[in-house]
């Protein structure tokens, strides 16, 4: 009888425990990869998406996230810490390599996104902004993320002719962690250039 209450009591506890969320002090990296929910490819991360009101749900604990993550790393992509707020927005899985986190930053002078890579054990490995708002471009930017984890910074230009000038730079991650440049592609007109050398 004493075991059938206990049993209760128990199977009650865990009905009444509540979901671990983003918010919670708590959490571990494990946690924290294994709440965010998984990406639809292509991920596309442009300006309406950056400005869109972000949701209360996604808004990360910043103290127990700066435990995920080296103090540099998050000096480096959050010097204005001044009304700061960090958004989960999804995940990536790669069976082999591990867990890469999407996050977007929201602060009083603009907003922006950043990738993080941890491996199979939930350790940090490495990171890189998906977004630069400082960065001054003539036309439209935006970062796309394929089905196979290329990330791809693409800059549109239309010219008065009304074509369509495209200059992308795509990224891959290494062994140690560092996204490197994988290529460079473009189809600008570079022909003027080229005869004048």
């Amino acid at each position: 009888k004493g075991v059938m209450i206990i049993t209760l009591v128990l199977l009650i506890a865990c009905k009444n425990k509540k979901p671990k969320t983003v918010q919670d002090e708590d959490l571990s990296a494990a946690e924290f990869i294994s709440i965010a929910p998984a990406v639809s490819f292509p991920v596309i991360i442009h300006d309406t998406m950056l400005t869109k009101k972000g949701n209360d749900s996604a808004l990360i604990n910043q103290s127990v996230f700066k435990t995920f993550i080296p103090d540099s790393v998050f000096k480096k992509y959050y010097p204005q810490v001044k009304q700061l707020k960090l958004y989960l927005v999804g995940k990536a899985t790669d069976d082999e390599q591990g867990n890469y986190i999407i996050v977007k930053s929201v602060t009083q002078a603009n907003p922006g996104a950043q990738i993080y890579y941890f491996d199979k054990g939930a350790v940090y490995k490495g990171s890189m902004k998906l977004t630069d708002q400082n960065k001054k471009i003539r036309g439209n930017s935006f970062t796309r993320i394929d089905s196979r984890l290329n990330i791809a910074m693409v800059e549109e230009v239309k010219l008065s002719t009304g074509e369509l000038q495209t200059a992308e730079t795509i990224y891959y991650i290494d062994e140690n962690g560092d996204f490197k440049v994988a290529m460079t592609n473009s189809n600008e007109d570079l022909s003027d250039q080229m005869m004048g050398n």
